[in-house]
């Protein structure tokens, strides 16, 4: 975009930014996968997406028992506290 187009975009309140993009990135992009084959790119696109959701789902599962275990915790705490020890004679209880 010539710095004349850019001036009237600035007056008449148009930002430039990612819509200006796209020409820009098109001719080194195009340029770089020029000898790939289309086909495998995409398939290769089309495993990452399946690992990122499989990665996502594992997530969600880790988050769900990190939680389950955090309750868990806090009921074991919770029934421990009711448990009082008494010293043997000549020791004394330490706070933990």
């Amino acid at each position: 975009m010539g710095r004349r187009h850019r001036q009237q975009a600035q007056r008449g309140g148009v930002r430039l930014g990612a819509a200006a993009r796209p020409a820009r990135v098109r001719g080194p992009v195009a340029g770089a996968i020029g000898g790939v084959d289309l086909q495998q790119l995409s398939r290769s696109v089309g495993d990452l997406e399946s690992v990122n959701q499989q990665n996502s789902a594992l997530v969600e599962e880790v988050a769900a028992a990190s939680a389950s275990l955090r309750e868990r915790a806090q009921a074991l705490r919770a029934a421990m506290s009711q448990f009082r020890l008494q010293p043997e004679a000549g020791q004394t209880m330490r706070a933990a």
